[in-house]
């Protein structure tokens, strides 16, 4: 039986079922995630290797799959960057607080 706890591990899904249910045939773990998610290792996954930006890397996708881009993400790359900030984790909540401050 599935345990989401225990078996959510990347490129490992299988292994809990597989250990539970030894004797059936092999296993196929679908993703109701879209590849334009990670297309850099969606293409690897596929043996493929991701050249250029993030953006360059879509097209690619899409030229090897042949699997439209989204269109919320095919405008990306056309339009101004918004936020600009890189903040630790750590620092969050203080950067938050912060910036709530200069909204009131």
């Amino acid at each position: 039986m599935w345990r989401f706890e225990e078996g959510f591990q990347r490129n490992e899904e299988d292994q809990w079922y597989k250990k539970e249910n030894a004797d059936h045939n092999e296993v196929v773990v679908l993703s109701t995630a879209s590849p334009y998610k990670f297309p850099a290792a969606v293409l690897e996954g596929i043996g493929e290797s991701a050249k250029g930006d993030e953006f360059d890397v879509m097209e690619q996708l899409h030229d090897v799959t042949g699997v439209p881009v989204p269109k919320n993400l095919a405008g990306l790359r056309s339009r101004e960057v918004r936020h600009r900030d890189v903040i630790e984790q750590g620092d969050m909540l203080a950067y938050v607080l912060k910036r709530a401050e200069k909204e009131d």
